[in-house]
């Protein structure tokens, strides 16, 4: 398998091209990767719902999805993070605790979020998002952007698995071990990492049964060891430059 590169992301029928080849190198489909685990992950991140995601990835989506004009768009996507980035107690944030975190009014929140305002500007977006902990520009980004930049996850693991398969693991970015979560992608990229790393880094069989008779040696006693390490360093040529071996020198002299 010739070794992938990391395609540039310059869109999502590009990237979602990129995704398809690689699994085919990696004799693998669309379904080892897009599990409901994986696509309830997507939805956390973008917002969008299961099935548009799959009509998405298939080239199937409707295009009215997409003629949402901008405040419908906002509003969508905040009433979302409202929903799913709560606080740690588990409940909402009050549209009180919203203001006074993005140093709005009250009456200008509860527009945003029923879409009564003519239209929302970046700045309120901007102040939103960095309420929410999100990215600029997540409020008012079209689902293919978003969906866009979250596969970049997926295919910068698809390209490591695959580059994994044929590379000396020592050659990537160990970090990138715990990338993929729990999901099944990142646990067949840990189980990739782990096989890769248990294979001797040289495959001759001579130096691994080398490697196997120095760590039996290492596991004798102290006694045992002194005793044939002369006997080796004889067959190798390492003898002492007086030839005398210590051990037995002290015999004799005993």
């Amino acid at each position: 398998m010739p070794a992938p590169d990391a395609p540039p992301a310059v869109g999502l029928a590009a990237t979602i091209a990129s995704i398809d080849g690689l699994l085919q190198a990696l004799e693998s489909n669309r379904d080892s990767v897009f599990t409901s685990e994986q696509l309830d992950q997507l939805y956390q991140r973008t917002g969008i719902q299961q099935d548009r995601i799959l009509s998405l990835l298939d080239g199937t989506d409707d295009p009215e999805q997409e003629s949402l004009t901008a405040q419908d768009r906002f509003r969508q996507r905040l009433l979302f993070l409202r929903e799913t980035r709560r606080k740690p107690d588990g409940k909402r944030y009050t549209l009180d605790e919203m203001a006074q975190g993005t140093d709005m009014s009250h009456g200008n929140v509860h527009h945003l979020l029923t879409g009564r305002t003519v239209a929302a500007r970046l700045e309120h977006g901007a102040r939103m998002e960095a309420f929410f902990g999100m990215e600029a520009g997540f409020l008012h980004a079209t689902d293919r952007h978003l969906l866009c930049k979250a596969l970049q996850t997926i295919l910068e693991q698809l390209t490591l698995l695959a580059l994994m398969k044929q590379k000396d693991v020592s050659q990537l970015v160990m970090r990138s071990i715990d990338a993929g979560g729990e999901t099944s992608l990142g646990m067949e990229l840990r189980k990739t990492l782990v096989a890769a790393l248990s294979r001797p880094d040289c495959p001759d069989p001579e130096a691994q049964a080398m490697r196997e008779l120095t760590d039996d040696m290492m596991s004798l006693p102290t006694p045992s060891k002194r005793r044939i390490l002369p006997i080796v360093r004889g067959l190798l040529g390492l003898e002492r430059p007086d030839g005398a071996d210590p051990g037995s020198a002290a015999r004799t002299e005993g």
